[in-house]
């Protein structure tokens, strides 16, 4: 069945082997669940479906968690692990092909300047996962859309969802993730049995030195917010750096509004802001991050 190598191929990208958390799911930020995950499953459809990408994972997140190694946990199934080695070979290891990826359906945008299941070049790489999807975040997924983690030399350096615990009333709101509040409100459409577009991604281009994407979160929103648009650009440039810009507008007939543009950093870590030049600099471990606003800064007010 290829449909195993596509939920292979969703997750592994969902977060690279370079990542320390990832804020789309309850339990994202506990490194051994998703690691565990991976050790259980990917060895499976390794064998099941010959496939050298799930090979190649299951060996780098043994190597990732040293003490992991040799691991093959049968809590669930046991029985799988000692039937399919007797009717299929272990496949070669094999990297993903293009470390961009686009999910138009499910409205998922991974990008990253190492293969995500390598990794030793993911603690040399920069990547961002985005979400604006059309179902929104509703079970053990969040009201995130059009927001982004960013990993880059083997650090997190931009995460949303706190904890990530599941019943969270924090981690379900969209206050802890990275997109944007309209007069402090959330977005609201994943709550509705009603609701049958949240979001989509609207645009996606691939070139030499960059990547290009647009999610439409519009809809997300509750009508009686006003918002008439809520469309991010997104630029990845020369695997380096990210530039973001984000359409905003209140339809006509409604009261003038406040965007807050959320950003938010896990572990705490010291913010050395500049309002002169309306920038922030902050360190990761060993991974060293300046955001800056470029434009109008004039009418933005800042709060950590």
């Amino acid at each position: 069945n290829e449909m195993y190598s596509a939920y292979r191929d969703f997750f592994a990208r969902l977060t690279p082997l370079g990542a320390r958390h990832c804020s789309y799911g309850n339990r994202g930020i506990n490194e051994s669940d998703w690691g565990a995950s991976r050790v259980d499953n990917f060895y499976r459809v390794a064998l099941l479906c010959g496939d050298g990408v799930a090979m190649q994972n299951y060996l780098a997140t043994q190597e990732r968690f040293n003490d992991w190694k040799g691991r093959r946990h049968t809590a669930r199934s046991p029985w799988i692990d000692y039937v399919l080695p007797l009717y299929a070979e272990e496949p070669e290891p094999v990297l993903e092909a293009d470390p961009v990826k686009l999910f138009p359906l499910e409205g998922w945008v991974t990008v990253s300047s190492a293969a995500p299941s390598d990794y030793q070049a993911q603690q040399e790489a920069v990547g961002m996962v985005f979400a604006c999807r059309s179902r929104g975040g509703y079970g053990h997924a969040f009201r995130s859309e059009n927001a982004f983690d960013i990993h880059a030399y083997g650090a997190t350096i931009a995460v949303g969802g706190g904890t990530t615990s599941n019943q969270s009333t924090f981690a379900n709101h969209t206050m802890s993730h990275n997109t944007v509040l309209v007069n402090g409100r959330e977005q609201e459409a994943a709550k509705s049995a009603t609701v049958r577009n949240c979001g989509r991604v609207i645009a996606f281009r691939k070139e030499k030195d960059f990547v290009y994407w647009a999610g439409d979160a519009t809809r997300s929103y509750a009508h009686d917010a006003g918002l008439a648009r809520f469309v991010r650009h997104v630029l990845f440039v020369d695997n380096a750096y990210f530039v973001i810009f984000d359409d905003l507008a209140m339809h006509e007939d409604a009261d003038p509004a406040t965007f807050q543009w959320l950003y938010h950093v896990t572990p705490t870590v010291g913010m050395d802001f500049d309002r002169e030049t309306f920038s922030l600099r902050y360190q990761v471990d060993n991974t060293r991050v300046l955001l800056r606003h470029v434009a109008n800064t004039s009418d933005l007010t800042y709060e950590d």
